[in-house]
């Protein structure tokens, strides 16, 4: 298919150019449009919703919270100390405690001031650990006494006595913003009574949500003013005219634009996931703007303006398509994979890459049009070089394409070694103080999240003598984290769960089942407590089992199958991409000579980033290599694009590789920086999975650079000869 018969790929803007008035009118109303509805944008707080990929293990979770009732809701203090805390420090926390839980919307509080003896204690049996006359020179003793009663004591009090936590429960009928609001209570009585020796930290799961927003906008932010500079810096660098560069820029910020009005209209909020969907169309779009801005100034020098702008909407316009329908197609691959949010990424970013598109190619016209342009190129471009460089590769492509295949190959073997890794704490923004007090908690205290074992209570023996062994037996393979049974509870609370944590009232055997609970921290916060956790699912489906679930269990399998579903998404976009743009191109060699050139990159940067980071791999990492996929394939499209174009003017082989070098290149090479640049900004973001969605794209857009300079010449050189 020649140059003129694939035009209709740039129909928008051959439209746009011989109607520019029309065009820009309509251009207009859309944006103002686009405008009044991006205020209407929301924001999405909710962390867990991710968790629907179709895991069974989730499934799972989902039945048993169904049949165990509403979740409860917790804020929780936690005090620290640098030296372990007095009999003052324990009052101070007994009285906050008692001022706590007079708040409204406050159902109980448990702490380590509140804490009672076991009723089977062998002394102080019932009897609350700090009595209202409690004497400095008894405490210690009593304190010992209470520390033998785990895992209660381990729940409420480090063993150093350097840290303590306040479980604050929240009723269950109130209003959802009441949690958020008591939080502040909180944080107000303790500021006014902490004492000079204590510091205070809070986190919960209602407090998470509000963080996540005000990261979440605070990194649009971000991405719009440095996406602005960014654009700016560039232009102003390769322009150096000022109708040239609002021609260049422009278009792109109505691509932006547009790409925020589609999250309003497909009614989807920003996640930690599609947050970098704006800034990545803009630059996008950019990068193609820069393609068509220098193309017309180069023709501009040779031939009058409408000729000019018409001969590069018809020349460069489908090749920018191209990029764009490839990009598209990247993102709707990723809509297999069963999470929710994975899925409105894979909405807003392909509806958002099409809209950004056809706003660009109309407006790049209309702006032209209206500007009338006459600058040239600026910057230190090196066409010659990026030449040679194809040719050298081309002059001993069969050694090229060895090495590109070996090159491939360890990738992939890196890659193979990677292990699926997924931790919640990873969509909590950086910095922020529940965050911290995550962490804090996990470190001290071994964190509280919740394992749910459950076992056929009717195989229960009449003593409990097989309820005793189970509970050793988890306790033993738990390895400290507190293992918690109905006995336990009742020991605790004299026969009243409620008197402790609401939660534990689940332990009561029912509906012929008997649970335990372990309290643990995330299984992939290291390699330790992973081992720890596998430890765990192992004995309790060794001893009988019938249920193992809860969120400890969804993240321990979420990632692998979030991995495995992606992988695949990947593997489609590679394969329909690669076969339509060789049917575009009417060549179904392309397809071919396309698949190692934009797959190096991506297992290579895969595989050092594994390497990296302990030979892990997120699903965030594996996410990106598919949006990668999707853009480092457009630079391959414009230098077949340009190869083709010289073929059809019956150039030789080689001068045909490179002319395509020689006109392509230059271009290819400034927007894949341009990208780059970019994609550096979400480097800067709140959020740990963003950073590496980031980075992994920087990396493989810039190994794709060389990739398309060296590799994809000497493999269409190879395949040619072979005609």
């Amino acid at each position: 298919m020649r140059s003129s018969e694939r035009s209709w790929l740039a129909a928008p803007g051959l439209w746009a150019a011989g109607a520019p008035r029309i065009a820009g009118l309509l251009l207009l109303g859309l944006m103002l449009a686009a405008m009044a509805v991006a205020p209407q944008l929301r924001f999405d707080p909710d962390i867990y919703r991710s968790f629907s990929s179709g895991n069974p293990h989730l499934a799972a979770y989902a039945d048993f919270l169904q049949r165990a009732g509403p979740k409860p809701r917790h804020i929780v203090v936690l005090a620290e100390a640098d030296e372990p805390m007095s009999l003052d420090a324990f009052e101070h926390i007994r009285d906050i405690s008692l001022d706590i839980s007079l708040l409204d919307g406050v159902g109980a509080v448990v702490s380590i001031g509140t804490a009672r003896f076991p009723e089977d204690a062998a002394v102080h049996a019932g009897q609350p650990l700090l009595p209202l006359d409690m004497h400095a020179k008894a405490f210690p003793e009593r304190l010992r006494a209470f520390e033998k009663s785990k895992p209660l004591s381990s729940i409420l009090l480090t063993g150093d006595r350097k840290a303590a936590v306040i479980h604050v429960v929240v009723e269950d009928d109130v209003p959802p913003g009441v949690p958020l609001a008591l939080a502040g209570a909180v944080s107000g009585l303790l500021d006014a009574a902490a004492p000079s020796g204590l510091r205070f930290a809070i986190t919960g799961e209602d407090l998470i949500g509000p963080e996540i927003v005000r990261a979440l906008k605070d990194d649009l932010v971000l991405y719009t003013v440095a996406g602005g500079i960014v654009a700016l810096v560039f232009a102003g660098w390769l322009f150096r005219d000022a109708r040239l560069i609002l021609a260049c820029i422009a278009p792109a910020g109505v691509a932006g634009l547009f790409s925020l009005a589609v999250f309003v209209v497909l009614d989807i909020p920003v996640t930690v996931v599609n947050n970098v969907v704006p800034i990545l169309i803009f630059i996008l779009a950019l990068a193609d703007c820069v393609h068509l801005t220098i193309a017309y100034a180069r023709d501009r020098q040779s031939r009058d303006e409408d000729a000019a702008l018409a001969s590069v909407i018809e020349s460069v316009g489908p090749a920018c398509a191209l990029t764009s329908v490839t990009t598209v197609i990247a993102f709707a691959a990723i809509f297999i994979v069963g999470d929710v949010q994975i899925r409105e990424l894979s909405l807003v970013g392909g509806v958002g890459v099409f809209a950004g598109y056809v706003a660009m190619i109309v407006a790049f016209p209309v702006l032209v049009r209206m500007l009338r342009p006459r600058g040239r190129p600026g910057g230190a471009s090196p066409p010659a070089a990026i030449r040679r460089l194809a040719i050298r590769a081309v002059s001993s492509s069969r050694k090229t394409a060895v090495a590109g295949l070996l090159v491939t190959f360890a990738g992939l073997v890196m890659c193979w070694q990677a292990e699926p890794w997924f931790t919640l704490q990873q969509n909590l923004p950086l910095g922020g103080s529940v965050r911290s007090a995550e962490r804090q908690v996990a470190d001290r205290f071994g964190g509280f999240y919740r394992l749910w074992v459950e076992f056929p209570h009717g195989a229960v023996e009449s003593d409990g003598g097989d309820a005793a062994r189970r509970l050793a037996a988890l306790s033993k393979a738990a390895s400290g984290y507190p293992v918690i049974s109905h006995s336990l509870v009742m020991a605790w609370s004299g026969g009243e769960a409620s008197g402790t944590l609401p939660f534990l009232s689940l332990l009561e055997p029912q509906d012929g089942i008997e649970r335990m609970v372990v309290l643990m921290p995330e299984p992939m916060r290291s390699r330790d407590t992973l081992q720890v956790y596998d430890r765990v699912e192992r004995a309790a489906s060794n001893l009988g089992a019938s249920l193992i679930t809860g969120l400890p269990t969804v993240l321990r399998h979420e990632a692998s199958v979030l991995v495995y579903q992606m992988a695949l998404s990947l593997a489609v976009a590679c394969v329909v991409a690669c076969l339509l743009v060789a049917l575009a191109f009417g060549r179904l060699w392309i397809a071919a000579v396309l698949v190692m050139p934009n797959m190096l990159p991506l297992l290579l940067s895969a595989g050092l980033y594994a390497g990296l980071s302990g030979w892990r791999i997120g699903p965030s990492a594996v996410l990106a290599l598919t949006v990668a996929f999707g853009i480092a394939i457009d630079d391959s499209i414009h230098f077949v694009s340009r190869y083709l174009q010289a073929r059809d003017r019956n150039a030789p082989l080689e001068a045909a590789l490179g002319q395509a070098a020689n006109r392509a290149g230059w271009p290819m090479a400034i927007t894949t920086a341009l990208i780059c640049a970019g994609l550096s900004v979400p480097l800067f973001s709140s959020f740990e999975t963003v950073r590496a969605f980031a980075g992994i794209q920087v990396a493989a857009l810039a190994v794709a650079l060389v990739a398309d300079l060296v590799l994809l010449p000497a493999l269409i050189h190879l395949r040619e000869n072979r005609r």
